[in-house]
């Protein structure tokens, strides 16, 4: 990641900034690709309060401590007096989403300093961020902590060298490959298609149905493969809209 400051463009500040809004330091309605004051007010207090260098610069602890709130889970080492539900009422969690995050371990029998993934209570892809590689990838590494029985691979790299991710789900015999954003323009079909696996994985998670099919039954019958991102290679551009923001709040 980029060390960001005032004055930085673009999406990672985009980034920056929807960790800084699921953190609860900023207005969702500031998450522009601007890094102004605003941003440098949330960023400083979300940094005080972590136990970081209040500068109001993101760099590499200050992008550790926000990762989570990117990818939508943390780790912990189970320690003494630790239970599922003491857990997920710590971190605003769930126990559904406890038990689907951790199939190995047991809730009754908890062991001193294994390790626990727990989900926080978000939903892992953003419908207000730029797609980019780097959006791709929190949001793959989400979808797999919470949902296991996700396969997450790479098919190989872009010309400018950054990966194509894969992610599988489901186990039947029918095999379907949908993929998304052949070129840069084509960012949303990357959100819808993310947004989709989501709901997909929650739905069997839970014991749901997508329309008039469970997604169990889904699961059983077919092989889903995509690759939400064919073309990573248009990263780090500002659109005009947000060049004209940025114009207009610094005239």
């Amino acid at each position: 990641m980029k060390v960001l400051r005032r004055g930085s463009l673009g999406p990672q500040v985009q980034l920056l900034q929807l960790a800084l809004s699921r953190a609860g330091y900023l207005n969702a309605a500031g998450i522009d690709g601007v890094f102004g004051s605003v941003t440098y007010g949330a960023l400083r207090r979300f940094q005080s309060e972590n136990g970081l260098v209040p500068d109001a610069v993101a760099g590499p602890l200050t992008w550790s401590a926000l990762t989570k709130w990117l990818t939508g889970f943390l780790t912990k080492k189970i320690v003494p007096g630790d239970t599922f539900y003491g857990i997920a009422a710590r971190y605003g969690s769930s126990l559904q989403a406890l038990q689907t995050a951790n199939p190995a371990l047991d809730p009754s029998n908890l062991q001193i300093g294994s390790t626990i993934v727990v989900p926080l209570d978000f939903r892992v892809v953003p419908a207000n961020v730029s797609v980019t590689s780097t959006m791709v990838d929190f949001c793959l590494r989400g979808l797999k902590a919470r949902y296991p029985f996700l396969t997450v691979g790479r098919i190989g790299s872009s010309v400018l060298g950054k990966p194509l991710n894969s992610i599988d789900i489901g186990t039947g015999a029918n095999q379907v490959f949908y993929n998304a954003a052949h070129h840069s323009d084509e960012w949303i079909t990357s959100t819808l298609l993310l947004t989709f696996l989501e709901d997909y994985a929650y739905a069997y998670a839970t014991g749901g149905r997508l329309f008039e099919y469970t997604a169990a039954e889904l699961i059983n019958g077919t092989r889903l493969s995509i690759v939400p991102l064919v073309n990573p290679d248009g990263d780090g551009f500002l659109s005009d809209n947000e060049n004209n923001k940025f114009q207009q709040k610094n005239a």
